[in-house]
């Protein structure tokens, strides 16, 4: 098991556990469009909160790799997006491509500095 801080991948499969205060944890989802937001709503992805001390944190928990979380998620397109196809809805909100996993990477660069994550091979 490796604990570090920043996100980590780092083999073919994983499972991850992500630490972030209440306030670390708005500022992720203020950072994210619609579709980013989905995934973590939507997927498979667990969220639990806990108190450390006196402070209140969230735990988000799930699986990269071979089978991840995010596999079996659709992204529902919103109204304004309807009439584009998957390349130009990948130019327009940044992503290489408009599947989950590509939703994935993004999400991942938009987590907050000085969080905790215990990336575990498997």
């Amino acid at each position: 098991m490796k604990i570090r801080t920043g996100f980590v991948s780092n083999s073919s499969s994983s499972s991850f556990t992500i630490v972030m205060t209440k306030d670390q944890e708005q500022v992720w989802f203020d950072s994210m469009n619609v579709y980013e937001k989905q995934l973590i709503e939507n997927s498979y992805i667990q969220r639990e909160q806990h108190k450390l001390d006196t402070i209140e944190v969230a735990v988000y928990a799930g699986s990269q790799g071979d089978y991840s979380f995010y596999e079996e998620f659709n992204p529902e397109r919103i109204d304004d997006d309807s009439e584009l196809s998957d390349d130009e809805l990948a130019d327009k909100y940044g992503f290489d491509e408009f599947r989950a996993w590509a939703i994935w990477e993004k999400v991942q660069l938009k987590l907050p500095k000085n969080i905790v994550d215990i990336d575990v091979d498997m």
